[in-house]
């Protein structure tokens, strides 16, 4: 692989690791136990929609 496509392949992976683990930090905020803290970061697309949904529905009430 030459090294500019790995320069690229870091750059990619450095800011969604960084979503990764922040994600991962807030779900521990929100009272999550270990498990959740890690799927939440694993799948942080996932994590966002269902923040989103619960807030909306604390916000309906």
């Amino acid at each position: 692989m030459p090294s500019g496509a790995v320069l690229v392949m870091l750059l990619l992976a450095v800011p969604v690791s960084a979503l990764a683990v922040l994600t991962a930090f807030g779900e521990r905020r929100r009272g999550g136990s270990l498990p959740v803290v890690l799927g939440a970061g694993l799948l942080f697309p996932l994590a966002w929609v269902s923040w989103y949904v619960r807030d909306q529905r604390a916000v309906a009430r």
